[in-house]
């Protein structure tokens, strides 16, 4: 008679640990350990062990957005070109410090901003002669 071999002993598998053997079932030690649970950031992902590969930041990328969309209002309603060229120079700087990876956006946005600034300024002189 053949024996069959075991196919638990070898295999692709063979080189992780196997789950500790609880014998009192007493639910003590856990496999695999458990995640934290408290985030100190609420904007940040929680913080992992080594093995699941670290934390992750996500981009921060409301000013790009907010300063294009207040450029191109501002192109309508003057004063919002303003706070469109104030929120694309700090979208542009959060995106050189690696925080943001909308630069093109604030970008946009600021120059929008200034075409809009210009366009009112032109406007209001005209109407003022």
């Amino acid at each position: 008679m053949s024996q069959t071999p075991d196919p638990y002993s070898q295999g692709p598998h063979s080189q992780y640990p196997a789950a500790p053997y609880d014998p009192e079932g007493s639910g003590s030690q856990q496999y695999p350990p458990a995640l934290p649970q408290r985030v100190s950031d609420p904007y940040m992902t929680p913080a992992l062990p080594p093995y699941y590969g670290g934390v992750v930041r996500a981009p921060q990328n409301g000013m790009g957005t907010a300063a294009l969309v207040l450029g191109i209002l501002g192109l309508f309603l003057g004063p919002l070109s303003v706070l469109g060229i104030i929120f694309g120079a700090i979208g542009q700087r959060k995106a050189d410090a690696g925080l943001a990876n909308n630069r093109s956006l604030a970008t946009a946005g600021f120059v929008t901003g200034i075409i809009g600034l210009v366009g009112w300024i032109v406007v209001l002189l005209l109407h003022m002669s």
